[in-house]
């Protein structure tokens, strides 16, 4: 059968509010995505089939649902990488109060059955937890170019596979990927500990959504990005104050507090002691000279 494609081809369909990128079919290929999409339900919204045509890869982008593979249901949420294996009775839906959105792929070809079959052997459906979308999005950037590049969507799936197949050996199981994307958005919050940073635009720096970023920054590290960037800031306050001459006013306003008050009252929390009592105790044990200022 000739080769049909339509590439960057996007439909939307109004009863479960669904783009569809990409519409690809091919026998002749080792190796295809039959459609790649994103799917933003209503609540309630529930589909049900009784014997799979195509492999499935999902990622749960916000949101919760439910994934049922041959009587057998999972509950999914904002992070999560879901596999069903093609030829299965599968069913799948929104919470009723925090439905789901998802970026979705259909895949086949005897390439992807046996890399399948391989790294997942005959499992009907599988979870990993904590996944970062970042290969859905560099598809979907793929899938858009003027061509159908089968090896770098061939690569993208294998990446997806390995990721489900949580090797021990694996360079970057998912545990690992969460360590990396904490640690990446705790360098960002370090290389701007003097600038004021929302959870947005974090979360949009890395192409996440704020609550993945959350979840993942405080599984990692016991507290939220808010809540490290706080305590970083207020840590750089108490250096200025024991080795620079900088008014507390000064200081404030270099670490982004508007208002001077609050940011006495938040150092007050961290250290037990106001910022004037703080610069007190440390000129008394000499480390910086008296502020010509104050």
């Amino acid at each position: 059968m000739p080769a049909k494609a339509i590439v960057a081809f996007m439909a939307y369909f109004d009863r479960y509010n669904e783009n569809i990128y990409m519409n690809f079919f091919n026998n002749d290929r080792k190796g295809y995505i039959t459609q790649l999409g994103r799917v933003v339900p209503l609540p309630g919204y529930g589909f049900s089939k009784r014997r799979l045509s195509r492999h499935l890869f999902d990622y749960i982008v916000s949101g919760k649902g439910y994934v049922e593979v041959d009587g057998i249901r999972e509950e999914v949420s904002e992070g999560d990488l879901v596999f069903i294996r093609k030829g299965v009775i599968a069913a799948y839906g929104t919470d009723d109060d925090d439905p789901y959105e998802k970026y979705w792929i259909g895949a086949g070809g005897p390439a992807i059955d046996a890399l399948i079959d391989c790294y997942l052997g005959d499992k009907a459906m599988t979870i990993r937890h904590g996944f970062d979308p970042e290969p859905f999005i560099r598809l979907k950037s793929i899938v858009a170019s003027p061509s159908y590049d089968e090896k770098r969507i061939m690569y993208v799936l294998l990446e997806l596979i390995l990721e489900l197949a949580d090797l021990p050996d694996q360079g970057a199981p998912a545990s690992n990927k969460r360590l990396e994307l904490a640690s990446k958005v705790r360098k960002y919050i370090d290389d701007r500990v003097t600038e004021r940073i929302s959870l947005d635009e974090i979360a949009e720096h890395f192409h996440i959504s704020k609550r993945h970023m959350l979840r993942v920054f405080k599984e990692e590290f016991g507290v939220t990005p808010g809540a490290y960037h706080s305590e970083i800031r207020l840590i750089a306050a108490s250096r200025y104050l024991s080795d620079t001459s900088f008014s507390i006013g000064e200081i404030a306003l270099m670490l982004g507090y508007s208002d001077q008050s609050f940011f006495s009252t938040a150092f007050r929390k961290k250290f037990g002691i106001y910022p004037t009592a703080y610069r007190r105790d440390a000129q008394s044990t000499g480390i910086i000279p008296p502020s010509p200022k104050e």
